[in-house]
This record gives structure tokens, C-alpha cells and sequence, in this order.
């Protein structure tokens, strides 16, 4: 279990893929993150059920800070050069 041995983490930088299995998988039986004070998550935790965005917070219950990481993909070839 990936994340099993992250639940004693102050601080946590979790940068997953959606087509990362693993993550989905740990998230459904890994215990709270109980020391969690400060942690980035990026725009996986974001998708658009919000589920594992969800998850993340009801197990993290001393979180102070959060800060998502969000980046805008390029829909057209010409949008990544601005041309």
C-alpha cells in the first residue's frame, strides 16, 4: 500500500495521474492521515466527481493548509506556443 506508509507525514506533496491505478486503489483503504498539517495536491485530487478531493479531506482531519496545483492543458496545438 503506497500510501499506508505516508499517514504519520507532517507535510505531504501527492502529484498523481489519473490513469494511475495505485492512487485509486490506496485511497479507498489507507487510515487518516492523523499528523497532516500542510499538503499540495494537484489537479488529479480535482476530478470532475471530486471524489478522491473528497476522500483526501475527510481523512486528513488536522490540515491547516491546502494548496491545489491546477494547470490548464492546451486543447489545440497552437494554444501551447500562443500562436
Amino acid at each position: 500500500m503506497f500510501l499506508e506508509g505516508l499517514t504519520e507525514a507532517t507535510d505531504l506533496k501527492l502529484l498523481g495521474c489519473p490513469k494511475v491505478y495505485l492512487f485509486s486503489r490506496d485511497l479507498k483503504c489507507c487510515p487518516p492521515f492523523s499528523k497532516l498539517k500542510t499538503s499540495v495536491l494537484n489537479a488529479w485530487f480535482v476530478a470532475p466527481d471530486l471524489s478522491a478531493l473528497t476522500w483526501f479531506l475527510q481523512h486528513a482531519p488536522l490540515l491547516e493548509k491546502l494548496t491545489l496545483v491546477l494547470s490548464k492543458v492546451p486543447n489545440k496545438l497552437g494554444e501551447a506556443d500562443g500562436s
